[in-house]
């Protein structure tokens, strides 16, 4: 399961990337200071149910975009 989370933070890492959009930003939206969303985002705290969907939320995607992108899934 810790795998699979961890793949999970790295395909929300890539989105950002790809998207254009920051850490800084996103965090932002979340109401979160960038530290927190970096330590959901490496793994050095626990990402919960409710701080990802505020992720997918913010970044309006569906729950299920990064767990099949961390499958390499590309489209749902």
């Amino acid at each position: 399961m810790k795998g699979d989370m961890r793949k999970i933070q790295n395909a929300i890492k890539d989105y950002l990337k790809t998207n254009g959009s920051s850490n800084e930003v996103l965090a932002e939206k979340c109401g979160w200071s960038e530290p927190r969303l970096s330590a959901f985002l490496n793994g050095d705290h626990k990402l919960n149910s409710a701080d990802y969907g505020k992720i997918c939320y913010v970044l309006g995607v569906n729950y299920s975009t990064f767990y099949y992108h961390s499958k390499g899934i590309d489209k749902v």
